[in-house]
């Protein structure tokens, strides 16, 4: 069986980014449950939302296609031609 990519997003509470890691990680380590194991090639709506929300609640904007809404555009292409345009807005906005 071919190896696949997942991201495993575990929700800790922690005082800092160094116990919220080791939190995570003896979580996982004791064989703990994770809230969600996102297939990355297999990213429903409902996965990008999830994926998505907390950062979009802590102040990060965040876009994401699925290689079906890109077709087939080049992703990095495409990327990089929305940051260039997001500075744009950006600026527009300060």
């Amino acid at each position: 069986m071919q190896e696949r990519e997942f991201l495993v997003i575990v929700r800790v509470h922690a005082k800092n980014k160094r116990a919220a890691t080791n939190n995570a990680c003896e979580l996982l380590n004791r064989g703990g449950d994770a809230n969600r194991v996102v297939d990355l090639t297999k990213i429903t709506c409902d996965d990008a939302a999830e994926i998505t929300s907390p950062l979009s609640e802590n102040g990060y904007a965040v876009i994401l296609w699925t290689p079906k809404e890109l077709r087939d555009a080049a992703p990095g292409k495409v990327q990089d031609r929305l940051i260039e345009l997001g500075w744009g807005v950006i600026n527009c906005y300060q």
